[in-house]
C-alpha cells in the first residue's frame, strides 16, 4: 500500500511546485529594511549599538578598526539600508569615508555634552547612541 500524501508530494516536487510546509534548516535570510549603528570611537576600539528595523537597540559590541569594517560590509548585506552615526571628534573623517565606501549612509554629529549639570551621571550608551543619532535625523 502507497502512502497518498507521499505520492502527491513527489508529484508535486517532479512539476517544481513548492512545498507548504516549512524546510528545516532553510538557509533563505530575511532581507531587513534598515540597520542602524551607533558608533561610540575611542583611540584603540569602537563600542557599537546596533538597532534593526524597529527593534529595541541590542546591547553594545566591542570591536578593532578592522572588525568594525568588516561588521558593517556584513550588516550592508542584511538590509536595504544601513545607517551608521558617531561623533565628530579627533579621528577625523577616515572612518566617515571608509564606511560609505562599504555601502553604509553615514552622520558624523557634533559631540554633546550629555552630563550639562556636571552631575558626574553616566547615560547608557544604548540611549546616547540611539538619541544622538534620532536627534541628528529621521533615519526612517
Amino acid at each position: 500500500m502507497t502512502n497518498d500524501s507521499s505520492n502527491s508530494q513527489t508529484a508535486s516536487q517532479s512539476r517544481g511546485e513548492l512545498n507548504s510546509t516549512p524546510v528545516t534548516g532553510s538557509t533563505v535570510e530575511h532581507r531587513h529594511q534598515v540597520i542602524k549603528l551607533a558608533i561610540d570611537a575611542h583611540a584603540k576600539f569602537y563600542m557599537v549599538a546596533r538597532q534593526i528595523d524597529n527593534a529595541p537597540s541590542q546591547p553594545p559590541q566591542k570591536f578593532g578598526r578592522e572588525e568594525l569594517l568588516k561588521f558593517i560590509a556584513k550588516q550592508v548585506g542584511l538590509a536595504d539600508k544601513v545607517w551608521t552615526c558617531y561623533e565628530a571628534g579627533c579621528f577625523g573623517y577616515g572612518l566617515h569615508r571608509e564606511t560609505l565606501a562599504l555601502g553604509a549612509a553615514n552622520l558624523v554629529i557634533a559631540p554633546q555634552n550629555w552630563d550639562e549639570r556636571n552631575k558626574k551621571e553616566d547615560r547608557p550608551r544604548r540611549q546616547i547612541g540611539r538619541a544622538s543619532c534620532r536627534e541628528s535625523v529621521d533615519l526612517g
